[in-house]
């Protein structure tokens, strides 16, 4: 009894889907459709966790290496932090946790501090078993801490200025010390004394410098005019003085009692705290800028059962969490365009119906977290091709250097209303394999596999840019 389409069909599904199933058994690993690579999963205990949110980066030696997926507070008043680092990443078994800032106010992190005995005897790396999951913690080092240490400075400061004024402030103390110049002044007069020709140049200093006295002190000269008792100028400029300094001691008085708005805004409490909030707002922002990722992915392709047919389009990823995602995006039929083409009246699609030539899509993501074999898994549903339709995107890892093989599925049009003659949702799927930086891949699958018309294998290529791409191309521009 021959097979009729539809069995020769529902095996290929059959084969394909047993086929995933074995790839997925034999790697033990299944990713997301945003390339993420397999992790590990780790955590640590700390006091005061500020400034660290679900997203924030996990860093060694400043060089991104996971994010943090979780913030828990337990009973005991401490808090742990949950993260995930990258398995290809090797992690020493003497490795401490610290929660660390970049510069002076940017964004917090988790820092991955390895020990001193990394290494063993012989020379070969010590890394942290992969049954462990518990890293130590070695408190957090940020502005506050620098702030802290600059507290703790003006204290020493103040403590030694208390103890110079005590020393000055005593009359003993004060008497020792005009002693100790008494006693430098006859030193100074027995070495006169007792030499003949060594001093003379000093001599002759002090015979100019008294000269100049005279002179200052007859009111010879501008400065001598200036500081001239009987001169009108010298008074009046002195008087000047006097005045702007009296008029600086009230300004500052005032400013010290807290009046004008200068002596408001210092001596209210409230403006460190205000201070403060400004900068944690600053430090949100900069993380939630930091964590926004976004790819824009063009891609044609050619279906091969078809001669002369071929889809194509671009797509943008925005991906504000790491759990949530959104995509927009726009294609061109290959089948609608052929219908419409006037030059190709004779051809076995003309004047079919299979929608307009441009279909856009607006779908809405979710990634769960360790939802297969501690793995990820995003489901999208919303508009596809301009109908319902919902899509699972997730990776196989390959060990090579092409890395992972990102693999999609796509259930849309539902009622099959742009396939003629079709009752039956239009089923796609699709492999990625990268060529080269995880910007060029291939694309492979078979499109609308339920479609005994239609269905057809595909074969084709794209292009993909990703946030560190995009910054670099509008930064050109710019």
């Amino acid at each position: 009894m021959p097979f009729t389409h539809e069995t020769k069909v529902g095996a290929l599904v059959i084969a394909a889907l047993g086929g995933l199933v074995w790839l997925s058994a034999q790697s033990g690993v299944v990713g997301t459709s945003l390339g993420t690579p397999a992790s590990r999963h780790l955590s640590s205990t700390f006091n005061d966790v500020e400034g660290i949110s679900v997203g924030s980066p996990v860093k060694m030696a400043g060089v991104p290496v996971g994010e943090v997926t979780a913030v828990e507070l337990q009973p005991t008043g401490n808090a742990i932090i949950r993260y995930t680092v990258r398995k290809d990443v090797p992690v020493p078994a003497d490795v401490t946790a610290q929660i660390t800032t970049s510069g002076l106010i940017g964004e917090r992190y988790l820092a991955l501090v390895p020990g001193a005995s990394t290494l063993s005897p012989e020379g070969q790396a010590i890394l942290l078993p992969p049954p462990a999951t518990s890293i130590p913690s070695a408190g957090g080092a940020g502005a506050g801490d620098v702030a802290g240490n600059f507290g703790k400075v003006g204290e020493d400061l103040q403590a030694m200025t208390g103890t110079l004024r005590t020393v000055l402030g005593d009359p003993e103390n004060a008497q020792k010390i005009q002693q100790i110049i008494d006693g430098l002044a006859s030193f100074a007069n027995n070495v006169n004394a007792g030499s003949n020709g060594t001093f003379a140049k000093f001599d002759n200093l002090a015979d100019t410098l008294n000269r100049l006295a005279s002179r200052l002190e007859s009111g010879d000269s501008t400065l001598g005019a200036l500081l001239a008792k009987d001169n009108g100028q010298g008074k009046e400029t002195l008087a000047n003085l006097n005045a702007a300094m009296a008029d600086l001691r009230g300004v500052m008085s005032k400013i010290n009692n807290g009046e004008g708005t200068i002596g408001k805004l210092i001596n209210d409490p409230q403006t460190a705290d205000k201070i403060d909030s400004a900068l944690d707002t600053l430090s949100q922002v900069g993380e939630r800028v930091e964590q926004f990722r976004t790819e824009v992915d063009f891609q044609g392709y050619a279906l091969t059962n078809e001669s002369g047919i071929g889809k194509g389009g671009v797509q943008v990823t925005l991906q504000p969490r790491p759990t949530r995602f959104y995509v927009i995006g726009a294609s061109a039929d290959g089948f609608a365009s052929t219908s419409r083409n006037p030059s190709d009246a004779r051809g076995p699609y003309f004047g079919r119906d299979f929608g307009p030539e441009t279909k856009y899509t607006a779908q809405f993501g979710h990634v769960f977290q360790d939802a297969i074999g501690g793995q990820d898994v995003a489901v999208r549903v919303g508009l596809k091709d301009n109908t319902g339709g919902v899509g699972l995107d997730t990776a196989l890892p390959t060990g090579t250097a092409i890395g992972d093989i990102e693999l999609s599925s796509d259930v849309y049009d539902f009622a099959g209303n742009n396939t003629p003659g079709s009752d039956v949702p239009h089923w796609d799927v699709k492999a990625k394999v990268n060529l080269w930086e995880k910007m060029l891949y291939a694309v492979t699958g078979y499109d609308n596999i339920l479609s005994q018309d239609y269905g057809s294998p595909i074969i084709g290529l794209g292009l993909r840019f990703q946030d560190d791409d995009l910054k670099y191309i509008l930064g050109k521009q710019l």
